[in-house]
């Protein structure tokens, strides 16, 4: 699940501790895929913890453009 245009992405609501935990669990996952068959799915995961370790914008989920 990624972050959509007019946002509504629930990661960016949970807590900091939760955040880094869910990106840690992201990373360990991805890390077992490395040099499998699995490419698309470990870039999957990669690209979905970076996204979580993203700060959250000022502007997010107020509806301005």
């Amino acid at each position: 699940m990624t972050s959509k245009v007019g946002g509504n992405d629930p990661a960016h609501d949970l807590s900091p501790a939760r955040k880094d935990q869910e990106e840690r669990r992201l990373r360990a996952e991805a890390r077992k895929l490395l040099g499998g068959k699995n490419k698309k799915e470990r870039n999957r995961k990669l690209n979905r913890a970076n996204e979580i370790s993203r700060q959250k914008s000022k502007k997010a989920h107020q509806g301005t453009d």
